[in-house]
């Protein structure tokens, strides 16, 4: 993706995603059961911020992290995906 990319486009894009405090308050009024699914490699979401975010709100259970995937986990690793999303259903 960065590759292919102009950098001026990269800095706009993640600067536009990156502030979103609101999603402290989404999970919070979450009230149905739900589960996280991503990318080890996620560039753009990353592991660390949505690790110490469900730690949190002691959802830590609900956050499966793909060794190797990266944004498209979908793509990556659609037989775990689908694996984990059938298993929840």
């Amino acid at each position: 993706m960065v590759e292919r990319n102009p950098l001026e486009s990269l800095i706009k894009h993640l600067s536009s995603i990156t502030p979103y405090p609101e999603i402290k308050e989404l999970i919070q009024e979450i009230k149905k059961t739900f589960i996280i699914i991503v990318g080890e490699e996620d560039a753009l979401v990353g592991t660390t911020n949505i690790r110490n975010l469900l730690k949190e709100f002691g959802k830590l259970d609900d956050l499966f992290i793909v060794q190797g995937a990266g944004h498209l986990v979908i793509e990556e690793a659609n037989h775990y995906v689908a694996d984990k999303i059938r298993k929840f259903i």
